[in-house]
């Protein structure tokens, strides 16, 4: 019974199809030597081992790929199952100390091992995402930039500190921009004059406003 219950469990996430889909995309991905499927006993989880390749094929000419690790990879049909957070933790430990295939003596597949979730659309659009069991710091965090550089860390962590170095950014760019100009609609090239022609506001005030202007 417990084997029953097992393999209708994986049936919701993927069917044999819906694996083999799986690993006919990642086969054509260029990343990987080889692509084995097995079986999880415990949750009836089709997953795969993904070998890499030393060099993976290129994309685009003269652009080369970064190679990646070894790497346990599970199918999901997004039609059939929701991605809950019980599958995302069983797809973090799925194949855990399982040997892999290749006998390369490389170590056992553990937590370090990057998973990956294979999601098949039902239009047949596949869809790859690591998944993670702790939490994955970005790759790179530009530094808070306090001299005023929009460049770099622009807009990361202001809200933290923005009473203390608000006079250290200096005023914000809409208090330096130029104002803007409105045309009449009879013609836009006397917006082109410098600002001692006659302004908008001038020609058409009222003769009791410019007596108290003069």
């Amino acid at each position: 019974s417990s084997s029953s219950s097992s393999s209708s469990s994986s049936s919701v996430v993927a069917t044999s199809a819906d694996a083999y889909a799986a690993y006919v995309a990642l086969m054509r991905s260029g990343l990987w030597t080889d692509v084995v499927p097995a079986t999880c006993p415990s949750t009836g989880l089709t997953y795969m081992f993904c070998l890499p390749r030393e060099t993976p094929t290129e994309r685009r000419k003269d652009v080369p790929r970064e190679a990646r690790s070894r790497t346990v990879a599970v199918p999901f049909a997004v039609a059939r199952a929701c991605a809950s957070p019980t599958l995302l933790d069983a797809v973090t430990r799925v194949a855990d100390a399982a040997p892999w295939p290749d006998d390369a003596g490389a170590a056992a597949v553990g937590p370090t091992t990057p998973r990956l979730l294979v999601m098949l659309d039902s239009d047949g659009t596949t869809t790859t995402c690591a998944v993670s069991r702790d939490f994955v710091p970005p790759k790179d965090i530009p530094e808070k930039n306090l001299d005023g550089d929009a460049t770099a860390g622009a807009g990361i962590g202001d809200d933290e500190d923005s009473d203390d170095d608000a006079g250290a950014r200096g005023p914000p760019a809409s208090a330096l921009a130029p104002r803007p100009a409105f045309s009449d609609g009879e013609s836009d090239e006397e917006l082109l004059e410098d600002d001692k022609k006659i302004t908008l506001a001038q020609r058409h005030a009222r003769p009791d406003d410019a007596a108290a202007d003069a």
